[in-house]
């Protein structure tokens, strides 16, 4: 369409230029028959003069300088429409070969997009974490929560989540146990089909996608939790339920780790309805899981940040 709408353009441009052309042709040609009429009249005047002062004189030699001007005009003043046209074929292919890189260049402003809301939820949740260090807040659960309001348009965005998918973003923090595995409470959460927090459920250590992550302490991406490669890699057992199977299809979980040696804090986990949203292999743009590792590196430095008020006292 762009193409064709520039090749109009120029046409209509050259159609202008030669209509121009053709006009200015007209007129120096009427210019050159009144002039040399002028002029020839002049001679003739001038081989039999009757009256000394006669005008006629300096009408022929002004004809002539007028002549002579026209004739400039003619070979210089109008350019070279020949050139003019290469130009503008050389454009037309510039324009072709430029439309060629049209799909790549909408797919990459796409990619810029998501990285942008990225940006955005990245500056906002540090606001967030500045302002509780200069309030001295201590309540972990508290500002992880305000991150998670302040950025709950622009991030789901930013790991390219759709209008039609069911998806999921939680942080779920580790209830540390003596003598039995440790579980999973989600304390923040933002979905697409929204839910009391209080509703959420558990996991223990070891158990789903998120109790294996956090029992291994590395991220776990899985592009498809149905496929038939996994068995019963994932069984939840008793935490299952009736939706599991289409509104939680691919996940991205990340641990939020505060120092190497300790276990981790908790986990953040992502999900998808659609199957190969998240994937552990690079792919063009932005990766969908580079969002959830950086959420879980900005919970991980407001945690700290609230030890560190915690420590220091009001």
């Amino acid at each position: 369409m762009i193409m064709r709408e520039l090749r109009k353009d120029v046409t209509d441009l050259l159609l202008k230029r030669v209509g121009r052309i053709r006009l200015s042709f007209v007129f120096l040609r009427v210019a050159l028959l009144v002039l040399s009429a002028i002029a020839g009249w002049a001679a003739i005047e001038q081989s039999s003069p009757t009256d000394p002062h006669s005008i006629w004189p300096f009408l022929g030699k002004s004809a002539c300088v007028l002549i002579f001007v026209v004739a400039l005009t003619l070979l210089f003043g109008d350019g070279d429409p020949a050139a003019e046209l290469k130009k503008a074929h050389i454009a037309l292919d510039k324009a072709e070969e430029l439309e060629l890189y049209r799909p790549h260049v909408d797919a990459n402003l796409h990619e810029i997009s998501r990285l942008n809301y990225l940006l955005v939820s990245i500056q906002a949740m540090r606001s967030v974490i500045e302002q509780a260090l200069r309030k001295n807040i201590s309540n972990c659960d508290a500002i992880i929560q305000i991150m998670f309001a302040t950025a709950k348009r622009t991030l789901p965005i930013s790991i390219n989540f759709d209008i039609s998918d069911e998806w999921t973003i939680c942080v779920y923090k580790a209830e540390y146990k003596t003598n039995a595995p440790d579980d999973l409470k989600c304390i923040a959460h933002n979905r697409a089909i929204d839910c009391e927090l209080d509703k959420a459920r558990t996991w223990a250590e070891g158990v789903g996608v998120a109790g294996i992550c956090y029992a291994n302490r590395r991220e776990v991406i899985v592009p498809d939790l149905r496929a038939d490669n996994l068995g019963n890699l994932f069984n939840v057992d008793a935490n299952q339920r009736t939706y599991d199977e289409t509104r939680y299809r691919s996940f991205a979980v990340v641990p939020i780790l505060l120092d190497t040696n300790s276990k981790p804090w908790g986990v953040v986990v992502a999900t998808s309805s659609k199957p190969g949203h998240f994937s552990p292999h690079s792919e063009p743009g932005l990766n969908t899981a580079e969002a959830v590792r950086i959420l879980a590196g900005m919970i991980a430095l407001a945690i700290v940040g609230c030890e560190t008020a915690s420590r220091n006292g009001p």
